[in-house]
């Protein structure tokens, strides 16, 4: 399970680092840059979660570094759709409280999900000029060749074909 665990780890490290650098939008606050992230399940459980931190990365295999800090400019949310002011940590971080409870998680085996929590990265995603997560969608087809009976399925609006 270990082994397992790490392996999926650098994969989504190298996933959303390869997104962040080739995303097709503008980086005005940072705010979406720093809504990457990714979790790890195992038979329904968390088993690793990957978002942006400050923390010193150093001594780390993994981490993703933040562009903005928590008190720096939150960014306006939008209060009709239940969506709050904040930055990217902290809507990554709800995302992944979310995704916890999610009936999309599989109770057996692995699940790896990718993710920009970013509210507006789904509208922008849906405008042909601009990539967010569909740039990437190779990479995880990628990691779900090498793995019979493994399915992808979208959270989002993302097409996958």
């Amino acid at each position: 399970m270990n082994r397992m665990r790490d392996y999926l780890v650098a994969k989504a490290q190298d996933i959303i680092e390869k997104a962040q650098r080739s995303k097709t939008t503008d980086d005005i606050t940072g705010t979406q840059m720093d809504s990457y992230g990714a979790v790890i399940f195992y038979n329904g459980k968390v088993r690793y979660t990957l978002i942006p931190t400050h923390s010193d990365l150093t001594n780390q295999a993994f981490g993703i570094s933040a562009y903005q800090y928590e008190d720096d400019e939150r960014h306006k949310g939008w209060a009709k759709a239940g969506i709050p002011d904040g930055t990217g940590i902290e809507w990554a971080k709800m995302f992944v409280d979310e995704i916890k409870k999610s009936n999309d998680i599989p109770k057996t085996g692995f699940a790896l999900v990718i993710f920009n929590a970013a509210f507006y990265s789904n509208i922008q995603e849906e405008q042909p000029k601009w990539q967010i997560l569909s740039q990437v969608v190779g990479d995880i087809k990628a990691i779900k060749s090498k793995f019979k009976g493994s399915t992808i399925k979208p959270i989002g609006n993302i097409t996958i074909n």
